[in-house]
């Protein structure tokens, strides 16, 4: 027997998440984030205790 798709929807959590490793702090990259634009990389900072989480490369257009 098969089952039929469940037509409620479910919340999932996002798969892309920041995490701070200093104070737990965790959100989307479009979070609240304080965001540094240099000019070959993109700074993240955490909002709570300012520390670096990411610096993601650019790539040149």
């Amino acid at each position: 027997m098969n089952k039929s798709p469940s037509t409620t929807q479910t919340t999932t959590r996002r798969k892309t998440v920041l995490f701070c490793q200093d104070c737990a702090y965790q959100a989307p990259p479009t979070g609240r984030w304080t965001i540094h634009e240099k000019t070959d990389c993109t700074v993240y900072e955490c909002p709570r205790c300012a520390a670096t989480v990411t610096v993601r490369g650019r790539f040149p257009d």
